[in-house]
């Protein structure tokens, strides 16, 4: 899993990888919930159930539109 980890103002800031976001959307392509869950669900819950940041689902609901 690529990821990048940037310093700012003495501060850790995560940025998810394209390969990521696009993970985590065919994920939940597969998945019972389905895209209507990532777009719509809690992001932490989002998170917890794919196994991600919730930067990537934030990401990704980005990408979604």
């Amino acid at each position: 899993m690529a990821t990048t980890l940037l310093k700012r103002a003495g501060k850790i800031a995560y940025t998810p990888s394209a390969t990521e976001v696009d993970a985590l959307i065919e994920s939940a392509k597969r998945h019972p919930l389905g895209l209507g869950y990532l777009k719509d669900g809690s992001p932490d819950s989002v998170a917890f159930t794919f196994g991600v940041h919730a930067f990537v689902v934030d990401a990704a609901r980005e990408k979604l539109g």
